[in-house]
């Protein structure tokens, strides 16, 4: 009876040991809830950005990087993307940024003529520093943004294609320095939303050369653009609403480009049912549809 009661002994603790060791009992470290604006120095410059870190995020959640349009400001952003309610879904960060001040007010450096701030470095630094402050994922960042924040997210994408895993840009295309550089992109997950009734940056993209903007192809221009990148199929469509229709174009190695036009809406970001009232019902929630799209290329 010894005998038998020292080996089941000896079963019992290495079976504890075993799973002590055993990595799948590993238990999740949650991340200190904020919601606060925080500076960085670059360039000599304080840059300013709000971070927030929802309650239920972990060590190793995603990063998605948020940049506001010209004139604007990361708050106006934070409000009108509704984002963070996104964010408290599914346990990701969110760091919305803010660009310097040029004439009329925040701006990106998008490869544009209004200044010559080195905002590509800026970006890179803020994901260097949250990724190793706070232990987050650097193989799941991303990007997004509105109009001018739209074109400095396909600025990052042929500039620094490492920085983001892909890029979700809203209401926005590639200046013309950024389009004419583009010479040997790097294949790059991207969502494009646009409303077609937008008259700030037109679908056609005859938007005004005015600080450097203009000068690049239209929305479907970039499409076609991207697809060569990717070397994509040709692109499949269908209907998410109505009026919201939605491209899809799949890249040899699994690259995938999407496009989603919204019909006659105008040059806002688009929120169902929209608060600010600002056009028609756009009928989706753009944030929503960034973040199922990034969803889908996270590396757990």
């Amino acid at each position: 009876m010894k005998k038998w009661f020292i080996f089941g002994l000896i079963i019992l603790t290495s079976s504890l040991l075993a799973a002590c060791n055993d990595d799948s009992q590993t238990t999740e470290i949650p991340l200190p809830p904020t919601d606060e604006i925080q500076t960085i120095m670059h360039g000599e410059l304080d840059r300013e950005y709000q971070l927030f870190i929802p309650n239920g995020a972990f060590e190793g959640a995603p990063l998605v990087i948020m940049m506001h349009g010209y004139t604007s400001s990361h708050l106006n952003l934070k409000a009108r993307s509704m984002m963070d309610d996104v964010a408290r879904e599914n346990g990701f960060v969110v760091a919305y940024l803010l660009g310097t001040t040029t004439i009329g007010g925040p701006h990106w450096n998008a490869d544009l003529q209004l200044s010559t701030v080195d905002d590509v470095g800026f970006i890179n630094q803020v994901v260097d520093h949250l990724v190793t402050t706070y232990n987050l994922s650097a193989d799941n960042v991303f990007g997004s943004g509105f109009s001018n924040g739209a074109f400095m997210t396909y600025t990052m994408a042929c500039r620094s294609p490492e920085t983001f895993k892909a890029i979700a840009p809203v209401a926005g295309l590639m200046s013309g320095a950024t389009y004419e550089a583009c010479d040997d992109p790097t294949p790059t997950d991207i969502l494009h939303i646009h409303g077609t009734g937008d008259l700030v940056v037109p679908m056609d993209g005859s938007m005004t050369l005015l600080g450097g903007f203009g000068g690049g192809p239209d929305v479907e221009g970039h499409f076609e653009f991207w697809q060569t990148v990717i070397n994509g199929n040709p692109s499949v469509s269908d209907t998410i609403t109505n009026g919201v229709t939605r491209y899809t174009s799949v890249g040899t190695d699994g690259h995938v480009l999407q496009h989603i036009y919204i019909d006659d809406f105008p040059h806002t970001w688009a929120v169902s049912p929209n608060p600010n009232e600002l056009g028609e019902d756009p009928g989706v929630n753009a944030s929503s549809l960034i973040w199922d799209f990034f969803a889908t290329q996270i590396d757990n």
